[in-house]
């Protein structure tokens, strides 16, 4: 939780009885800050080991799930296998920091049934290559006495079962959800311990490249007993006509042995930081091993609205009482805005009318896979709005955090994704784990329950279960509509009649023939189902029908276009990668220009002037410098140059050279053939262009980075690393 401001200090102050106000302020006159943390929320990405196991050898995967003779060594046996216990040597294994996707350390294999996931080794054709193992030691200090500690994963390709101290934690089964575990009870307070994750990555639930491992980050949070459940803060706002109505629905947990009287109050923070708003709750008690929501309602006069343009983000601290004692606050930002879908009119964003300009998008880069680092994701939106771009669809999964965090920030839109069309147990977990996690980020604008369920949405069999989803999402959140992504044009049975906004997935899917079951064309569509709006899910790239039908029609809300961003997999060898108006290092291709011209109202007037004769290599920062907090991402442009400065088309033969306190996370070229491993030092430019992302450590200091090339002048370039204060974490 980022620090309190004193305004807001005084507030909470004000609400905490005069003795125990007195402790607080004691405390934080002692630290020079706001009172000592009551939650602590600490990452736990660096220094875990890694190593390779096997998917069906148990001596190749460090004997799991074997049994000798007597021996009780299988899953289900506590502290039974010696790779998860505290005192195993990983003194061989690999040193890494997370996130990661080890699959971009495995060389290209031209299997034809791997092409849909760019040709890596991994899958049941490769046992040897898609079970990772991860251990990461870590002491808990006395004084977490009597706290509750949880461990939290926000994204893990493959099947993961994580163990601490050698006790199985839990299992977890979807490549794109967050998820975590109470591990309370199974550390040594006081004293070391050890987290051991085993990866099996050889099942695909999609049919793009979807990495392996451990590709987001990793959170350890202590709280108190009593304390505000996971998720478990939601802000809904209400515009009034000169102020907006803040409605907090806050689910607190005891996991205490007593009953326990507590209150909860809300300060509102407006993007200044000053406070504008605060209301307290009714106390209620919560019985031992129980859960309790409690509401409270606070005004924001003149409310600075989150939109596009000015993407204004507001905070909502709850602090709970029990008793005489704060025992928990926490911090989520919001914003204040109206979302309207209109049948005829289109999409409205703050009562205007609003065309979604939009890309659907995979969460991977260029040589780092599906380890996006949080600063690319602001480096890549960016390069989405310079084509005019204002929405993104996570494709086809729940998003990384960073993303949404990312999208707040910058005034996108986003259509949030579940992967799996399912009412079962688990379909409807994935869902909830998504909506209760995400549904404060103010740019998403709709959910969609799924996408392109061949056989299964041209049928009624659909109907039910698009039914069920959609109750679960307007339950977890009734301020957003929902739709389906389907691929089935005018069919007018299954997911597409019960959906609230009708998802088109490529007009082309329109036949021309109606039927009893379908109607031939989007007009047809919405003159029979004049209540139901309209949005364009997916359509292809530089498609000028998808362009002509958002200009003349208002009720066809806008389109999120294949793609954005080039993406590996769904290809056929040589290429490893496909589609994208930009590759993927987000170097532009034609779509880039299209979009340029007919959605940001750029119209490249003449070609960029280019030079023949290579004299120099050109390094080219994204920002002058970076934060070291290890984790600050700068993106290095490299060009090979003529005498004037002017790109040379020429593909060469690089080599970079980092000193300083920083690392190369890759080195790519984003050319959709490039069979090269990412080893991060050398690379061959595509079309005279080359990316580097260089990555901060938790040291400042100059990083320097060298380009050289035979025959032609190296570049030099200087990236400062800025001493800040990091993120706390875990050592």
């Amino acid at each position: 939780m980022k620090k309190i401001t004193q305004s807001l200090l005084s507030l909470l102050l004000a609400l905490v009885p005069i003795g125990i106000s007195h402790a607080v302020e004691t405390r934080a006159a002692n630290s020079g800050m706001s009172p000592a943390p009551i939650r602590e929320r600490l990452l736990m990405d660096f220094d875990w080991r890694f190593a390779l196991g096997h998917t069906q050898d148990a001596n190749l995967d460090f004997g799991f799930g074997e049994i000798k003779n007597s021996t009780w060594t299988y899953l289900e046996k506590q502290n039974a296998q010696r790779v998860t216990r505290l005192d195993y040597s990983d003194a061989g294994w690999k040193r890494i920091d997370v996130p990661r996707d080890w699959g971009m350390d495995l060389a290209f294999d031209l299997i034809e049934v791997n092409s849909h996931w760019g040709f890596r080794p991994l899958g049941r054709a490769f046992p040897g290559t898609s079970v990772g193992w991860y251990r990461k030691k870590f002491t808990i200090p006395a004084s977490d006495a009597g706290r509750r500690l949880v461990m939290e994963f926000e994204g893990v390709t493959g099947d993961c079962l994580v163990f601490v101290n050698g006790l199985l934690m839990g299992s977890h089964h979807d490549s794109y959800t967050s998820f975590q575990f109470d591990i309370t009870d199974a550390v040594h307070v006081g004293g070391d311990n050890a987290v051991t994750v085993r990866v099996n990555a050889a099942g695909h639930s999609g049919w793009w490249y979807e990495g392996a491992g451990i590709y987001r980050h990793v959170w350890l949070t202590k709280t108190a007993p009593v304390h505000v459940a996971q998720w478990g803060t939601q802000v809904i706002t209400e515009n009034k006509a000169e102020a907006a109505l803040v409605k907090a629905r806050t689910q607190v947990k005891n996991e205490s042995d007593q009953p326990v009287l507590v209150e909860v109050n809300v300060a509102v923070l407006d993007p200044k930081g000053k406070v504008v708003g605060s209301a307290a709750s009714k106390p209620k008690t919560i019985e031992p091993g129980d859960q309790q929501d409690f509401d409270s309602v606070a005004t924001v006069a003149a409310p600075e609205l989150w939109s596009c343009e000015t993407p204004n983000m507001y905070r909502l601290v709850t602090t709970l009482k029990s008793g005489v004692a704060v025992v928990d606050s926490t911090e989520t930002p919001f914003g204040i805005r109206t979302l309207a879908f209109d049948a005829n009119k289109g999409f409205f964003l703050n009562g205007k009318p609003l065309k979604i300009k939009g890309f659907c998008d995979h969460q991977q880069h260029a040589g780092v896979g599906i380890a996006v680092p949080d600063a690319l994701w602001d480096w890549r939106i960016k390069k989405l709005k310079e084509m005019g771009g204002n929405a993104v669809r996570m494709s086809h999964n729940p998003a990384p955090p960073a993303f949404l965090d990312a999208c707040d920030r910058q005034g996108m839109l986003v259509m949030a994704e579940q992967r799996l069309f399912s009412s079962c147990e688990e379909g409807l977990k994935q869902l909830d784990n998504m909506v209760r996690r995400d549904r404060n980020h103010p740019s998403i604008i709709i959910w969609s329950a799924g996408n392109e369920e061949f056989d299964l949405q041209d049928s009624v069999d659909s109907e039910p279960v698009m039914k069920t989803l959609q109750q679960a999402f307007h339950r977890l959140d009734p301020t957003r509509l929902v739709t389906y992504a389907g691929s089935n044009g005018g069919r007018v049975i299954g997911a597409n009649r019960i959906a609230d906004v009708r998802g088109i997935n490529y007009l082309g899917q329109f036949k021309g023939q109606t039927t009893d079951t379908s109607v031939g064309t989007i007009e047809e569509y919405h003159a029979k189902f004049p209540s139901q709006p309209i949005i364009g899910t997916e359509d292809w790239n530089t498609n000028k029908k998808v362009i002509e039908l958002m200009n003349s029609q208002d009720y066809y809300s806008g389109c999120f276009v294949w793609t954005g961003f080039a993406y590996y997999g769904e290809c056929k060898w040589p290429d490893i990668s496909a589609w994208g108006a930009v590759d993927m290092c987000g170097f532009p291709r034609f779509g880039y220009w299209f979009y340029r011209e007919h959605w940001a109202g750029i119209r490249q007037t003449a070609a960029e002037k280019k030079g023949t004769v290579p004299v120099a290599i050109a390094a080219d920062l994204d920002r002058p410098s970076i934060r070291a907090d290890g984790q600050d991402v700068d993106v290095v442009t490299i060009r090979v140059v003529d005498a004037e400065g002017n790109l040379v088309d020429k593909d060469i033969w690089i080599k970079a050279t980092l000193t300083g306190p920083g690392k190369v996370l890759t080195l790519a070229n984003g050319d959709d053939q490039s069979h090269d491993i990412a080893d991060r030092i050398n690379v061959k430019t595509f079309h005279g262009r080359a990316q580097m992302l260089v990555q901060s450590t938790h040291e400042a200091g100059d990083i320097r980075i060298k380009i050289e090339s035979g025959g032609v002048t190296a570049a030099d370039a200087r990236l400062p690393s800025i001493s800040c204060t990091p993120v706390p974490w875990v050592h």
